[in-house]
């Protein structure tokens, strides 16, 4: 017998090429069903066998990801779009097409992936997660995500039911797609964008996708995602000035640019828009030949269109806070109907029919599994609130908002909670008296911001200014520092060894907004991995590492405690992405 069981444990089955702890510990169990009292003579032994090879196994599989990220990154040209002398555009749009025809991806984006199409200024990634979410709690089976950018991890680009892609998944989707590029159709890969687009319909394909929704990434005429010729049903979201170096600088020009992934034949919708906005669209719907729709507003409060409470609606919880948010998923109740309209899926419809049967008052038809998809929506990095465990009395309010009209949103969204905890603390509701600052009580705030330099931060620091000042929140502290990475590279850089020119820049811009408009700050605990200016108007706190910021924030949780430390992060999706990797990282989950 304990030959028996020798051989048992030699004679393991053998695992596919980057291992599975799944069927590991599905083998202990199978030999303990099968064994069950001779086996615990040698089961600490098999147990200490299996976990090494468990071990060895996803050490592989972080050393084979980590070697994807590495090739991945050499797709990044950091070229500006609209530089002359480099292949235009339009060329390079034109030649994406042909790879998705050599890769032999055509047919499944076309015809099986029952395209969702998303184009906009604002609110497209919270859109598009309304979708998923309405999308799965209707028992959809395999719902694609394509978006971007990521936060923390290439792979939250490509979810599926949503849940980022697997690392095997990904591994074996990105080899098959590089390597076919360059071995069997002996072409270049194409930039890192529109590289990831290709990975992405392999992955789609793989995990055979009915529903794939698909964010553009810029624009929308020519972005990577409009090479989808026949999706089910496109969408625009809220506009507004944003790319203005590649897209145009006026809200028709860029409106004209995102209608470009309008269809003939294919009903389009639209979240309302100012009139400038709306008469591009308007035009190029004409030009298509398609259908352009506003999209019907879901009441929160349970009211019809029309204000009117008639007792067919009910309240309407989402997800995601936050006013604006309820424009996006009014877009994303529109689309989901559409789309099972299109494709003639029976759970929705008949879904849409029982409902208005039960409400034939109702105005806006939304069942039962619409309303919970609504309210189980998460977007991460998007107005998300983290509690640090390390620090008890630490909050960070994350937002990536990186406009004009999205930071006065997401300074709107911080100062209401704010408001709240001061209001529970049995605080002063006003911190300016006569133009003074009155003390900030149990709270101490932090703004730690950063933006791209093709942005203009005195635009978007004044935007939240406004804001705070209208909502009487005190900024204890201004920060800025750079993100560990970002468009230019998937590399972290997490060393002290920065150029922080531009970090003192937006500092110099905060001090003079400050100054203009008074919303002064206090002192901030200096170390010697900081730049802090202080002035009859306050202090600026310029870091060289989101590391370090965190480290700093945490000595001044402990140095302010009892009062609570809530840190405002907003102006760049990069930099909410690096706070979020570098507290996992820490522990905090």
């Amino acid at each position: 017998l304990p030959l028996v069981l020798l051989t048992r444990v030699i004679l393991l089955p053998q695992r596919r090429e980057y291992g599975s702890i799944c069927d590991a510990k599905a083998n202990i169990y199978t030999y303990i069903y099968i064994m069950p009292e001779p086996v615990s003579i040698h089961q600490n032994d098999k147990v200490l066998f299996l976990r090494e090879e468990e071990d060895h196994a996803q050490n592989q599989l972080e050393a084979d990801y980590e070697k994807c990220l590495n090739e991945l990154a050499k797709t990044i040209s950091g070229k500006n779009r609209n530089v002359s002398g480099d292949i235009s555009w339009e060329d390079q749009f034109k030649t994406l097409h042909e790879y998705v025809d050599e890769l032999n991806l055509r047919h499944f984006l076309e015809t099986q992936s029952n395209a969702i199409h998303v184009a906009g200024t604002k609110g497209k990634g919270s859109t598009c997660a309304f979708c998923e979410s309405v999308l799965l709690e209707n028992k959809v089976k395999n719902v694609g995500l394509f978006t971007s950018p990521h936060l923390v991890d290439v792979r939250e680009r490509f979810r599926i039911n949503g849940e980022p892609v697997g690392k095997r998944e990904f591994i074996e989707a990105f080899w098959w797609t590089k390597t076919t590029i360059e071995k069997e159709l002996k072409m270049e890969l194409p930039a890192y964008f529109r590289f990831l687009f290709l990975l992405g319909l392999k992955i789609f394909k793989d995990a055979r996708t009915e529903c794939l929704i698909l964010e553009v990434g810029l624009g929308g005429r020519l972005d990577a995602t409009n090479c989808v010729r026949e999706p089910k049903v496109v969408a625009v979201t809220s506009l507004g000035l944003d790319h203005v170096e590649v897209l145009g600088d006026t809200i028709e020009k860029i409106a004209w640019e995102k209608a470009g992934i309008f269809k003939n034949k294919t009903r389009a919708f639209t979240s309302p828009q100012v009139p400038e906005a709306m008469k591009s669209l308007e035009r190029k719907k004409e030009e298509v030949g398609c259908e352009l729709v506003v999209a019907r507003q879901i009441d929160l409060d349970g009211n019809d269109e029309d204000g009117n409470n008639t007792g067919g609606e009910e309240k309407v919880e989402l997800g995601l806070s936050g006013p604006h948010q309820r424009i996006n998923a009014s877009l994303a109740v529109e689309l989901v109907k559409e789309w099972a309209r299109k494709t003639k899926h029976r759970g929705i419809l008949a879904e849409l029919e029982k409902e208005r049967e039960k409400k034939p008052e109702a105005k806006l038809v939304l069942p039962d599994t619409f309303r919970r998809g609504l309210e189980k929506t998460r977007w991460p990095g998007r107005e998300q609130i983290v509690r640090d465990e390390h620090s008890k009395n630490l909050t960070f309010y994350l937002d990536g908002a990186h406009t004009e009209e999205s930071m006065r949103t997401c300074a709107e969204w911080f100062s209401a909670h704010v408001n709240a905890k001061r209001k529970k603390d049995g605080q002063h509701d006003n911190c300016y008296n006569d133009g003074k600052q009155l003390s900030s009580g149990m709270c101490h705030n932090v703004f730690l911001f950063n933006c791209m330099e093709e942005r203009s931060p005195k635009v978007l620091l004044s935007a939240s200014v406004d804001v705070l000042k209208s909502k009487n929140v005190r900024i204890d502290t201004a920060m800025f520092c750079p993100p560990d990475s970002s468009a230019l590279g998937l590399v972290k850089v997490e060393d002290d060894k920065k150029n922080l020119e531009w970090q003192e820049a937006c500092a110099t811009t905060w001090r003079e907004i400050e100054k203009v408009k008074g919303l002064n700050t206090s002192n901030f605990s200096n170390s010697s991995s900081s730049s802090s200016i202080s002035s009859s108007s306050g202090q600026t706190d310029v870091r060289a590492s989101v590391a370090g910021a965190i480290s700093a924030l945490r000595r001044k949780a402990d140095l302010v405690a009892p009062k609570r430390v809530d840190v405002l992060v907003a102006g760049s999706l990069y930099l909410v992405g690096d706070i979020l990797r570098q507290l996992k990282k820490l522990g905090v989950k």
